[in-house]
């Protein structure tokens, strides 16, 4: 073969090359849009996921602590602190322990005639009632309700199954269904019947989220009304 014919076959598989490179281009370049999009969106998402678990973990934390710190000052004789001073903090809402630690020495500062130092004596009391441990259930329906509803709220973030009905139950499934709820065992008498329908209703009354979104504010009066339902299927058996 003569120079001229491997040099024209050399020439002749470069252009053939480079026409298939422009080819295919613009199909490689929407692959890599594609995979730039899709890892930001992991990405995104993977933060989302995140964020949401800790504002759950911190909201699931204070209601907690809600229903476990319930000692009430006025149960409770401190140095200093007599009926004029109780009354004050009532009157600012501050009557159980939690109140005291979500308020804090300087909130409570603010109270008529409490100063520093019983402020400091108030909040040393209420930290000993807070739990040592604390555990999340994350495989419960209401966990994985609530992050779906957190991640739409802030993200946007669309999950299915948000609004999924539970599954129909028959008759003999409707008291352990309401006792689920209440979380009272089967032997629970109708006193304890009682005490947990007003511990569950001080949970979710649609009042103590009225200042958060829509999703949220749902969520509460959805649970309120299968608690009411709960109580009145088992107070009536």
């Amino acid at each position: 073969m003569s120079l001229f014919s491997k040099v024209t076959t050399r020439v002749g598989d470069f252009v053939n090359g480079l026409k298939t490179e422009i080819t295919q281009l613009p199909r490689e370049l929407a692959r890599r849009r594609k995979e730039r999009h899709w890892k930001g969106t992991k990405r995104r998402v993977s933060w989302a996921k995140s964020v949401c678990e800790q504002r759950l973990a911190d909201q699931l934390l204070d209601e907690h602590l809600q229903r476990v710190m319930t000692a009430r000052i006025c149960d409770v004789r401190f140095a200093g602190i007599g009926e004029t001073r109780i009354e004050a903090l009532h009157r600012a809402g501050v009557q159980t322990a939690y109140d005291v630690y979500h308020k804090g020495a300087e909130g409570l500062c603010q109270i008529t005639s409490i100063g520093p130092k019983i402020a400091g004596t108030l909040v040393e009391w209420a930290y000993t009632h807070i739990p040592y441990s604390f555990t999340v259930d994350k495989r419960s329906s209401e966990y994985i309700q609530r992050i779906r509803i957190l991640k739409r709220q802030y993200f946007g973030l669309q999950t299915a199954g948000t609004n999924d009905s539970p599954p129909e139950r028959n008759p003999s499934q409707q008291s352990g269904y309401y006792r689920a709820i209440l979380g009272v065992s089967p032997s629970a008498s109708r006193e304890e019947i009682k005490e947990a329908y007003r511990q569950r209703m001080r949970e979710y009354h649609p009042d103590k989220v009225s200042h958060l979104g829509p999703d949220l504010r749902n969520l509460a009066e959805s649970k309120a009304k299968q608690i009411n339902e709960a109580y009145e299927g088992l107070y009536n058996l």
